[in-house]
């Protein structure tokens, strides 16, 4: 009798240290994903959209034991301090381009090179599939401790401006053309035969109304989503580069999870990238026709020099080619992938 009391009472105990173990986690809740990013909250915003949909498969695809929290407009910070957190593991992800790091590793900056993509299915070859030159990204990505969990695509850039019709680099002679306070896209500007002008973004729909720059480049959704096209005259088609958004995991964050939440997060990722892929075309039509009712004069790219303007990205390629950060033949190695 008193072995089965006994045993009973050894059977009791370890219910209620289970029953207690399970009530203390179910009290820590799930784990947080906080994600940062400078893009806006507007529904037409896709960068914001594709985040919102990265994050739905995030917690579809764990079940719900990993929730995300989405902070866009910079609501944790600049873009500097996010993305330090994200090093360090205090924030377990961001949305920015991976281009945007070569502040840390001067080898990403290759990602704003000019012409080094043809078009989006390009970009899509590089990022979605196996091959040396994602696997070298990888591999500086890790050296700063995130991974890519996913990129969110961004349509080609093109080139507006109010003084002439643009068909090649010397139509620009004279054209004060606004361009981001970085190295990069002053260069740029200068080898395409613009003037130069840094101006916030924030600044560019007043500047050009009131004519202190005469033109902008962004990406066609990017302009039309901030009513460019109101105070453009001309439009040329240059695709000069695709830019992505990526998805940026802290590594530290994202060694600490399980294999199964692990997995989640990737899949997660490759579904979010193929869903604003997809989106993106019927973004890109809406633009395009908005400029077109505005009255904008589109120069599209089959009337464009593109040899001229293929020629003047590469003293932009060379500058930087010459700085030691990538080399060119890491740079063909990307371009075949257009093939």
């Amino acid at each position: 009798m008193k072995k089965v009391t006994a045993l009973l009472i050894v059977l009791l105990i370890a219910s209620v240290l289970l029953f207690a173990a399970g009530t203390a986690e179910q009290a820590q809740g799930p784990k947080v994903m906080k994600i940062a990013g400078t893009m806006s909250q507007a529904e037409t915003d896709g960068e914001y959209q594709g985040t919102k949909e990265f994050a739905r498969l995030v917690e579809l695809y764990t079940n719900g034991s990993i929730k995300c929290q989405i902070y866009p407009s910079s609501q944790l910070g600049s873009f500097n301090e996010f993305t330090e957190g994200v090093m360090m593991g205090t924030i377990e992800a961001c949305v920015c381009g991976a281009s945007a790091m070569g502040t840390n590793d001067p080898f990403l900056y290759f990602l704003e090179m000019p012409y080094i993509f043809k078009d989006l299915n390009h970009a899509r070859n590089l990022w979605e599939t196996d091959n040396e030159a994602k696997a070298k990204i990888d591999e500086s990505l890790a050296g700063l401790n995130m991974i890519s969990a996913g990129t969110l695509y961004r349509s080609p850039r093109v080139w507006c401006n109010n003084k002439r019709p643009v068909s090649s680099p010397k139509d620009n002679t004279g054209i004060k053309m606004r361009a981001p306070n970085s190295p990069i896209s002053l260069s740029f500007a200068s080898a395409m035969g613009a003037s130069p002008v840094s101006v916030a973004w924030a600044e560019v729909y007043t500047a050009l109304s009131a004519g202190t720059v005469d033109g902008v480049e962004n990406t066609v959704t990017e302009l039309f989503n901030n009513n460019m096209h109101e105070v453009v005259k001309y439009c040329a088609e240059t695709n000069h580069m695709v830019n992505t958004q990526n998805i940026l995991v802290s590594k530290k964050w994202f060694d600490s999870l399980s294999a199964s939440e692990q997995a989640a997060i990737k899949k997660a990722g490759q579904e979010a990238t193929v869903w604003r892929a997809n989106q993106l075309s019927s973004e890109v039509k809406i633009a395009w026709e908005a400029f077109e009712k505005r009255g904008v004069d589109i120069i599209w790219q089959a009337d464009l020099d593109m040899d001229a303007f293929a020629i003047a990205g590469q003293s932009v390629i060379d500058e930087y080619v010459g700085k030691g950060y990538f080399t060119e033949a890491y740079l063909d190695m990307v371009k075949g992938l257009g093939k």
